[in-house]
Order: C-alpha cells, then structure tokens, then sequence
C-alpha cells in the first residue's frame, strides 16, 4: 500500500494560537460566513470545516493491491488506553496492530498534560471552547499509516485522509471535543465524513453510545455502519485469592488520575461519605482508593482509619494484587468507565455501582452486581437528545456536592453484600464467567472485530 500526498496547504495562526485560518488564497465558498459579519469564533468555526474538507478531498489513496488484510494501523485521538490498551497487550489471532508512536510517550504527554492544575484548567476551559478531536484529525493528515497496512482504526476521532478506515467512540459529541455544544457545530462535518465511502464502520462499546450516533446525527446515509462493541477484560493472571488472615470487608475503587477536578464525576463524595458511615456499622472495612482528590476531599477524609488512598498509577501486579484481596468493587460513577467495570469481573468481584449511562449494559443488577440510584437532582443528558451531559459546566458543578440518596443506597448495598458471603460468592462467580465466555470475553470482541474488518475490506477489495 502506498500513499500520495499534494504539497500541503499551508496553515496560518490568526490572533489565537489556538484557532486556524486559511491563507487569503484558500477557497472560501463553502464556509458558512452569510450576508452578516460573523463573530471571530464563528468565523474560526467556518474555517476549521472548510479546511477539513479542503483536506479531506485532496489526500490520495493508492489501492489496497497486496496488503496484508490483517494489519491495522490504530490511530489515538490523544491518550494511549481503552481499546489501543487491548489490541497490543494481546493482540488476537491475525492481527497486527501498529501505532504512530510508542504508547509510553502518548502515555507520558497525556500525564504531562494534566499533571498541573494551570495546565488542566487551560485544557478543561480549551475542551469546551474547541474542537480539540477535529484540530487532531488535521494534525494527523499528513501521517499516513506504514506501508503494508490495510486499514485505519481511529480511536475518538475522524480520519481526513482518503483510505478505508473505522472510527471508535464513546459518543458522537467527543468526535468534535468535549462538550457537547461543538457537536451541533460540526455535525454537518461530522455526518459528511462518516457517510463517505471511505468511511467502513463507526463503533461504540455500548448502545447507548451507538445511540448518540443514530439518533443525534443526520444518520440516514451511515447508519447501517454503526455497531455496538462491546469492551472484554485485558487478559492477565489472576490466580487464587489472596488469602488473608482477617475477616474484615475490603472495598476497592478506581477514580481518575488525570485531574482531581473528575472527582464528582466519578462520585468521590458518595463513596467516601459511605465509607465513613459503614466504619461506624462495620469498624473492621477497609477501602483501597486509587485516584486524585480535590482539597477539600482531603481536608474532610484523608486519614480516616481503613482507607488506604493512591494518587500515583501503581504497577500491573500490585493493583492486581489489590484486586485479588478485595471483597467488593464500588464504582459511583455517573458516567460509564467499563475497563475498571471488567476488571473488577475478572477477578471475580461483585459491582456496586450506579444505575446511569451505560453502566447496565455492563453489570446485570442482581446477578453480577448492585445498583444505586441515580441522582434525581441531575439532567444526564443535553436538553432533550441523547447526548450526555458530562463535560457541562452545570453537570460537574451538581456533582461535586455529593447525593446524599447514592450514599445512603451504597450503605445498604455494602451490608446487604457484607452479611451475606454466598451471595457475594454467587455474583462474583456470574462476573467472572460474564468476562471469561460470556459478552465481555476476548474472544467475542476478537469476532466481533474480524467480522468488522472483514466488512471494511471488502469495498476496498471491489
């Protein structure tokens, strides 16, 4: 396979670094600029989609004539994780998965990145402001995949090269940025490229994410593209339980590393206010937190007897270690985090978790875990759509109070789990096997990923 590119347009910074112009010679008759003056977003806007396609039109694609149909070239919007994580560390049967660079460096910039409070508030304020997954996709115009490989498979992003490729995503807005408004922005964009020929498939590990797709976007050329998924556990070793000489209850949660200001999100209030509550019920519980708190977090509960609190990643095997020697997991999320969710199964815990997003497609409520409520006070979703609300302004500041309903629930749940060994022996079980031959088993997801590209490939091979 080889690739031809033109000589580049080049680009030119306007009085933000941060937004693109194109030179005075550039074609402007498909922005949107009407008989008004725009604003200087909206004319950075207009620029940004007539770019894009401006782009998107004059990359070459040479034929898929002696390829390896198996090599796939995977394409990180920004942080190495989530899927990239499953291809490499085990790749399947007849793949071969390459990446634009070493994941430790994708790792290490995006820890970098958020490392800071200055830069995670600048990137928090760009992520509602700009199209940061668009800005990417142009970014990446110009690195065609090695020579050999077959097909494209982005991760939260677009592909504005013409070559067959498939796109993943959690939901539709996170193609244009972070907040939900920009998707109303670039929806046109968005709906072009992924109703193109090259476009093979657009995958989301869940049906609700799939559902963003469908029913927030002009679908009706692409929609046959869309399919659901879903995420398997990482293969790793996992060995008999640890055994401990105790009887006391551990718990286990995983939160967010990247900035302390996801807390809410994740529901750090609620699971450590339940904690302190089951002390008082239980003295003996412990919790093993592995994630960043806010200040005031730590003012109120750091120190607090039983909990063992991790703000740094830890190696492979120790958290495996904390995985094999817990008795529960609690995961308070408002939004779906499915890699902690599968984990969890694997090493055979049952889930507490909350009944929102896509969290029930993953854990079955009585079977493999036990939900709480969702908060009665927050709007999920934007005004009416299926577009979640997670990265709003007013969705971040209602959750970083707590719900007292969701604490008072994960109390209960815990002693429901705490009095009763066999049933916690029986969910455990049913997690497990949902992960080792069930719907979250790798070799699923290998299927579901051959028939994929088996379907990308063949209008390629036409």
């Amino acid at each position: 396979m080889t690739f031809s590119l033109s000589p580049r347009q080049p680009l030119v910074a306007g009085r933000s670094p941060w937004i693109w112009k194109l030179p005075a010679s550039a074609d402007r008759s498909n922005t949107r600029a009407g008989a008004y003056e725009l604003s200087e977003r909206r004319r950075a806007e207009s620029h940004i989609t007539a770019l894009c396609d401006q782009v998107s039109n004059r990359t070459v694609y040479s034929g898929p004539r002696g390829v390896d149909r198996r090599t796939l070239y995977v394409e990180p919007a920004w942080n190495f994780r989530g899927a990239a994580e499953h291809f490499l560390a085990a790749p399947p049967d007849g793949f071969d998965f390459r990446l634009p660079s070493p994941p430790d460096e994708q790792t290490l910039g995006f820890r970098m990145a958020t490392v800071w409070p200055v830069s995670r508030h600048g990137a928090r304020i760009a992520g509602r402001m700009l199209p940061y997954a668009l800005a990417v996709s142009l970014l990446h115009r110009r690195r065609p995949p090695p020579p050999g490989t077959a097909l494209t498979y982005c991760l939260g992003q677009i592909n504005l090269r013409a070559e067959p490729w498939v796109v993943e995503v959690e939901y539709a807005s996170l193609l244009a940025g972070s907040h939900p408004r920009l998707l109303s922005r670039y929806a046109p964009l968005l709906e072009r490229r992924l109703a193109s020929d090259w476009c093979r498939g657009v995958v989301s590990w869940s049906q609700r994410g799939a559902d963003t797709i469908v029913n927030g976007l002009e679908s009706a050329r692409f929609a046959q593209k869309v399919c659901v998924i879903p995420y398997a556990a990482a293969p790793a070793p996992v060995g008999r339980p640890v055994s401990r000489a105790d009887t006391a209850l551990k718990l286990v949660f995983f939160g967010s590393l990247s900035g302390d200001d996801r807390a809410g999100l994740y529901g750090v209030h609620d699971l450590l206010e339940s904690f302190a509550r089951l002390r008082r019920i239980l003295p003996e519980t412990r919790l093993f937190a592995r994630t960043r708190l806010p200040d005031s977090l730590k003012r109120q509960y750091a120190g607090m007897p039983g909990l063992r609190l991790v703000e740094t990643p830890l190696p492979a095997a120790e958290l495996r270690r904390e995985l094999a020697s817990a008795d529960l997991c609690i995961l308070p999320y408002h939004s779906t985090t499915p890699q902690a969710i599968l984990e969890a199964m694997h090493f055979g815990l049952p889930v507490v978790a909350r009944d929102s997003w896509a969290t029930p497609e993953y854990v079955t409520n009585g079977v493999t875990g036990i939900f709480i409520p969702p908060n009665p006070r927050l709007a999920y979703f934007v005004d009416e759509t299926p577009h979640p609300a997670f990265e709003t302004r007013r969705f971040r500041r209602a959750t970083a109070a707590g719900d007292e309903h969701a604490v008072r629930a994960l109390v209960d749940a815990v002693l429901r789990l705490a009095a009763s060994p066999a049933l916690r022996e029986w969910m455990g079980r049913n997690a497990r096997d949902a992960v080792e031959s069930g719907v979250f088993s790798l070799r699923r997801r290998v299927q579901a990923l051959n028939q994929l590209v088996d379907r990308a490939l063949q209008g390629a091979e036409a």
